[in-house]
């Protein structure tokens, strides 16, 4: 049985793939210093999703996690983003299947500047197809609308350290502010710290992490995504999943970036969040400023043209012909 249970449990787009992917890649430096990480990462969001109910899950899943951790002597470490917005029915559902292991909650937050166009990137590569405008203007909304209920469930921070205080306590759980751009502090090295990994510096990076949009890749991938609104969740995953995870990324260097400037509203939020944290008893690691929100360099998608569209539709499809073509090939020598 685990001494020691270490969960991140996110929020969503605070680098919690580039996370999963380098603690992946280290799983045996890790090891050495006596600490499980189950690899592949999928048993790790597939036991999350069993334990969630979800009817789509794994068999099993939870179960092969659980053992893992049970069965390991030391420190466990599992990261799943999904984890920070659970209901409180399964936060202590959670605590329930751990009763006799030490369990430390981590917590890594950044600025809602950065947050609020990485979100409603997700939102694209997830099926929705609403304009950036109008992704804003539903988070600002003080009425119920379903853009504002997906960001706020995984973003309202003083929400989420509370629901998990309550069930873990407050010196369980530490917080982790995501250094701003330009900081010469890393998020790996705060992350370390809270998860007591020791002399990280210089292990090997992961190979690709989760790549952002580029202006006109969202503006194409709003209109394909208008276009599928009939199709059923799983032809969505296997027709239009890979052109938003893989194709339309890759293509984000040559395309102008997605800019946001940060509205009064929005500053004004992140500062009662940087107070409510300061007021909640928590651990923190890095500073408190760092969650000023921060304008994010680039166009506003909607004032792309058609030409710009036309563009990345062109060399999207040429990358999908490819590897098609690929797919084919090898099928042919089989």
């Amino acid at each position: 049985m685990s001494r020691r249970l270490i969960v991140h449990i996110g929020v969503m787009k605070s680098g919690t793939t580039y996370l999963q992917k380098k603690l992946s890649r280290n799983h045996q430096r890790l090891a050495e210093q006596g600490i499980h990480f189950a690899v592949p990462w999928a048993r790790q969001i597939q036991g999350y999703k069993e334990l969630r109910g979800a009817t789509y899950a794994s068999t099993g899943a939870w179960a092969d996690l659980r053992s893992a951790i049970d069965g390991h002597p030391g420190t466990s470490l599992i990261s799943v983003e999904h984890f920070a917005s659970m209901d409180p029915d399964s936060v202590r559902r959670l605590a329930e299947e751990f009763p006799d292991t030490t369990v430390d909650i981590v917590l890594t937050v950044r600025d809602l500047g950065r947050q609020v166009p990485s979100a409603w990137q997700s939102t694209l590569k997830n099926g929705h197809a609403w304009s950036f405008e109008e992704y804003v203007a539903g988070i600002a909304s003080s009425e119920p609308n379903d853009a504002r209920r997906q960001f706020w469930s995984r973003q309202h921070i003083p929400r989420i350290v509370r629901k998990w205080s309550q069930v873990f306590g407050t010196d369980r759980l530490t917080v982790v502010l995501v250094p701003p751009p330009g900081s010469p502090h890393s998020l790996w090295e705060r992350f370390c710290a809270a998860a007591d990994i020791a002399d990280a510096d210089g292990w090997p990076e992961p190979e690709r992490t989760n790549q952002s949009l580029g202006a006109a890749s969202a503006q194409l991938l709003i209109k394909v995504n208008a276009l599928a609104g009939e199709l059923t969740p799983p032809d969505q995953r296997r027709l239009i999943k890979p052109l938003a995870r893989d194709v339309l990324p890759a293509l984000a260097l040559d395309e102008p970036a997605i800019g946001f400037q940060v509205p009064d509203w929005l500053r004004a939020r992140a500062a009662a969040d940087a107070d409510a944290l300061k007021r909640s008893g928590v651990r923190l690691i890095g500073d408190l400023s760092d969650l000023t929100p921060v304008d994010v360099p680039g166009v506003a998608p909607s004032g792309l043209g058609p030409t710009d569209e036309l563009e990345v539709a062109a060399n999207a499809l040429t990358a999908l012909l490819m590897a098609g073509g690929g797919a084919a090939a090898r099928a042919d020598r089989d």
